[in-house]
């Protein structure tokens, strides 16, 4: 019995903006996305560019605004999120990362205030938060630790601006072990 070889089908949508410049240009192998795909603003500058594999996406997306400035990439592995999703300002700097398995967070996520100061951060395992979640005010300072066992919150410390506690929300067990002068010190790392 032989095997009838079929060759693949490849085509290209094309759009274009009603200024007359391309807006976008998706690759196609037999009715299904499949290579480097791209939109653009009406200005001309890139908006998107994704790779597809078989209708799937596959490989780094990528983010710019008007200006040409990168807003945010993702990786993605068969369709679903996977890997590291960075977020970037308007002015270029570092906003936000945080990495992905099968669609879920997994792992570290950060945000970080304009100034490149650390905003929040936080653990996550198979899309629960897992851990200790910090925030911080913009000097630095601790604003609040939530603590985290399978995506349910244990206990909770909120700091004002001062550095007083001003809400501590623990479980009995947890109360013995936990003292203000541990909290204190604590808030006092940066």
């Amino acid at each position: 019995m032989s095997k009838k070889q079929i060759k693949p089908q490849n085509t290209e949508e094309v759009k274009y903006h009603p200024n007359g410049k391309k807006e976008s240009i998706t690759p196609y192998v037999n009715d299904k996305k499949h290579g480097v795909a791209t939109v653009w603003h009406t200005n001309g500058s890139k908006r998107w560019q994704g790779m597809w594999n078989e209708g799937k996406e596959n490989g780094a997306q990528t983010w710019w605004n008007g200006n040409g400035v990168k807003k945010w990439e993702e990786t993605w592995k068969d369709g679903k999120e996977h890997g590291m999703d960075r977020w970037w300002f308007e002015d270029g700097s570092k906003q936000r990362e945080t990495t992905r398995r099968n669609d879920k967070k997994h792992g570290v996520d950060t945000d970080w205030y304009e100034d490149g100061q650390k905003n929040r951060q936080a653990t996550w395992r198979e899309g629960r938060e897992w851990g200790v979640d910090t925030e911080w005010f913009e000097d630095g300072m601790k604003q609040e630790e939530i603590y985290y066992i399978r995506g349910k919150e244990y206990a909770r410390i909120e700091w004002d601006e001062k550095g007083n506690v001003i809400k501590t929300d623990f479980p009995t067990q947890c109360q013995q072990t936990i003292t203000k002068q541990t909290i204190k010190e604590n808030h006092s790392t940066r």
